[in-house]
């Protein structure tokens, strides 16, 4: 089912960023291969979402079901307006979920707001994510907690009995 952008894209309709988001997914998927070959404890889920800043992020998150609580890991490609408003601004980027802290980022682009020139970008960033899969071992490994856990655990702001 088609979740239509809140903003407007000019030239690409609901049904074009469900094509995106395929693609994305595809070779995000590779990436979940890689990563479950490498770290079997790892839970994948694939999402999509849109909101008035952008017309789609698709990503993939990955935690560990194993272990103790740790941040989800996202690698994921955000999609939206191009400063100029007549183009798609796509940038890609593997990070904590919570933290938002950045393990890989890939240089974002700008391109004409059509179908081919949006599938075209977003096919090589999505590749060069899903080659990833170090990083986002490494970030799991690191099991870095979320951000209220980390609040709790730290000695200046944790009261003394």
């Amino acid at each position: 089912m088609s979740t239509a952008p809140v903003t407007r894209s000019p030239g690409l309709s609901p049904g074009d960023w469900d094509r995106v988001h395929a693609e994305v997914q595809a070779l995000l998927d590779d990436l979940s291969q890689r990563v479950r070959s490498r770290c079997p404890a790892v839970s994948v889920r694939p999402g999509r979402t849109s909101a008035r800043a952008w017309f789609l992020f698709s990503y993939r998150q990955f935690k560990l079901v194993d272990e103790g609580a740790g941040e989800e890991i996202v690698a994921g490609l955000l999609f939206s307006p191009s400063p100029a408003g007549d183009g798609v601004l796509i940038g890609a980027d593997i990070g904590g979920e919570e933290t938002g802290q950045t393990d890989y980022e890939v240089a974002g682009r700008t391109v004409p707001a059509d179908l081919p020139a949006v599938l075209s970008a977003a096919r090589e960033l999505a590749g060069e994510l899903a080659r990833q899969d170090e990083v986002v071992v490494k970030a799991l490994a690191e099991r870095r907690p979320p951000p209220d856990d980390r609040e709790a655990n730290d000695p200046k702001t944790t009261e003394k009995s």
